[in-house]
């Protein structure tokens, strides 16, 4: 899982992370950066969802894209991205376009 603002690290790395109120920490299990494909984009409501490679649907916000234009993702598009955990639960940042 790569989260956002940390360094690759090695297999089994602990890291914690949102240390404001609330620390987690998080066992990265690889420094593989997860891809997977656009699965449903909600553009009037500027929002959508991602389908990992692994099966699990991550939510993503246009206010987090910082090298691709949300009104130009299509369904379908394989992409990478970053996980960051938010209080509402995983997260998909700074998606990049495959190929």
């Amino acid at each position: 899982m790569a989260v956002a603002g940390v360094p690759a690290a090695d297999t089994g790395t602990t890291v914690v992370v949102g240390c404001r109120n609330r620390c987690q920490r998080i066992v990265l299990e690889d420094s593989a950066v997860p891809a997977g494909r656009i699965k449903k984009i909600i553009p009037d409501r500027g929002f959508g969802f991602v389908r990992a490679d692994d099966g699990n649907e991550v939510f993503f916000h246009r206010t987090e894209l910082t090298t691709v234009d949300f009104d130009a993702l299509q369904e379908g598009e394989q992409v990478t991205f970053d996980i960051i955990e938010s209080p509402k639960g995983p997260r998909a940042r700074n998606l990049q376009r495959v190929g």
